[in-house]
């Protein structure tokens, strides 16, 4: 689609809306990256998946949809063995619920298929690493005195 066109259909003021219905960073940039689609198929697809988010938004009580964070600097530096604030494990946690609750939802929500309980299987789910930040870090960020044998 061309400058012009966009132009005409104010598609910045578009993005600028949509974007404050963004929960984190994460959410805006993606935003900032939409481009309409001239691909048939692809339109199809999208569609498709906004007809099954809009059902999701009508038939289920409550989606799970906050608790996450933009978390890919954090990570980034625990890849290269850097020591992350209480703060940062606290997100990373809250990121991991997140996708947990959002991948149980899809999977209890799938009654005839779709695209969006596809994506939901392929959600992780690390309980696990979960369980072992809140062991350790408190809601406010402090360090609990279980979290090693030694400050036990």
């Amino acid at each position: 689609m061309n400058e012009k066109t966009l132009k005409a259909l104010e598609y910045e003021k578009i993005i600028s809306q949509l974007e404050t219905y963004a929960s984190n960073s994460l959410g805006k940039e993606l935003i900032r990256k939409l481009a309409p689609f001239t691909d048939r198929d692809l339109i199809h697809e999208a569609l498709q998946i906004t007809t099954e988010a809009v059902d999701f938004l009508r038939s289920a009580e409550r989606i799970p949809l906050g608790g996450m964070f933009d978390i890919r600097s954090s990570i980034k530096r625990a890849l290269l063995q850097g020591i992350l604030a209480p703060t940062e494990l606290l997100e990373i946690a809250s990121t991991i619920r997140a996708s947990r609750l959002m991948k149980d939802f899809l999977s209890s929500n799938n009654s005839d298929g779709g695209i969006l309980p596809e994506w939901g299987q392929r959600l992780g789910s690390f309980p696990w690493i979960e369980r072992e930040i809140e062991r350790a870090i408190g809601p406010e960020g402090e360090i609990l005195d279980g979290a090693s044998q030694k400050l036990h």
